[in-house]
């Protein structure tokens, strides 16, 4: 576990909410690690008037239609999963109603998922 975060970054959100966002996320890249020891980093920066906060893994990634439906109440991209198909979903519903947006990305090995939150929300 690696995490890059510039400690003078302030934001002024929900910290509950952001909490289980990231936590759904970093279970996911722990389920899906394939067959190699899991890594996963999270990174936060200011771009613009937004914190970008990144989680990417080394884990088994998503296929480009996996990735179009990863957001939908309770899809499940793989059989491996043993969850509801909630957790996406529910990061997705968490960073609207914070007024941010998620992305998704492809890695060469694992998987890039940003969310992008206001730095002072009214």
């Amino acid at each position: 576990f690696h995490i890059e975060i510039d400690k003078t970054l302030t934001i002024k959100t929900d910290a509950i909410l952001v909490s289980e966002a990231l936590k759904a996320l970093i279970i996911n890249a722990i389920i899906f690690r394939g067959s190699v020891e899991p890594f996963v980093c999270v990174k936060a920066s200011m771009i613009n008037n937004n914190i970008d906060i990144i989680v990417e893994d080394n884990g088994e990634g998503m296929t480009d239609e996996v990735m179009q439906k990863a957001f939908n109440i309770f899809y499940r991209g793989s059989e491996k999963s043993k969850g509801t198909g909630l957790g996406l979903y529910m990061v997705k519903k968490i960073v609207q109603r914070l007024g941010g947006n998620v992305r998704l990305k492809q890695l060469t090995k694992g998987l890039s998922v940003t969310i992008s939150l206001p730095t002072d929300r009214p």
